[in-house]
């Protein structure tokens, strides 16, 4: 299952990057979000752009490595031909992952707000959002489905070097699920080619 999820992940991603182009702007700051002056440009990137644009450009890395702040657990680690921002936008800007979570993960009323910044983000963010939906659930007992509550955090934007993003998901309405929360990090960095690597790692965080 895992396998087969990411693999349709790398094909819808794939799809979705041959139609994107490539944002003029490149400096740090909040991506996409509703103080962002550029966002509604960012929301309608779609063109028939490709990263050989960037082909010159350095491989960089995060500053995870020596923050040692890798998560536990590595979900994916993979290079794509596009570029970091196109990526980016791909999770956190346009209507792909919204669509994704509908019509490939089945999930019900998904609700994505607007990011901001300031006093609304955590102390290490320079943004956050909220990101709800409700997913349906298998088991032959327990409750049939529970609401996911989300918070993206964008921790570093720098598309001429890295990005990283962490998002942390809460279940209350599934048993013990007010004592844990999944944490997944998420690393936006250039590859050879002027390709961008996704490293993804995740871990489960207890609080009771």
């Amino acid at each position: 299952i895992l396998m087969t999820t990411r693999e349709t992940v790398r094909r819808d991603m794939a799809t979705a990057g041959k139609k994107i182009r490539t944002l003029d702007s490149s400096g740090a700051g909040v991506a996409g979000g509703a103080d962002d002056p550029d966002s509604e440009e960012s929301d309608s990137s779609m063109s028939d752009s490709t990263p050989n644009e960037n082909e010159e450009h350095a491989e960089t890395t995060c500053d995870c490595e020596k923050k040692h702040a890798h998560l536990d657990h590595v979900v994916l680690d993979d290079v794509f031909t596009a570029t970091p921002q196109q990526i980016f936008d791909l999770m956190f800007v346009d209507d792909f992952m919204k669509n994704f979570l509908e019509d490939n993960q089945m999930l019900q009323d998904v609700q994505i707000g607007e990011w901001r910044s300031g006093k609304d983000a955590s102390p290490e963010a320079t943004a956050t959002r909220s990101v709800t939906y409700v997913k349906p659930l298998n088991g032959p007992i327990g409750p049939k489905q529970t609401k996911c509550l989300i918070t993206e955090e964008q921790l570093h934007i720098d598309f001429d070097d890295f990005c990283t993003a962490v998002t942390t998901t809460r279940t209350p309405e599934v048993p013990s699920g007010n004592n844990f929360a999944v944490r997944t990090r998420r690393c936006f960095t250039w590859a050879e080619h002027g390709r961008a690597r996704l490293y993804v790692s995740s871990t489960v965080a207890w609080t009771g």
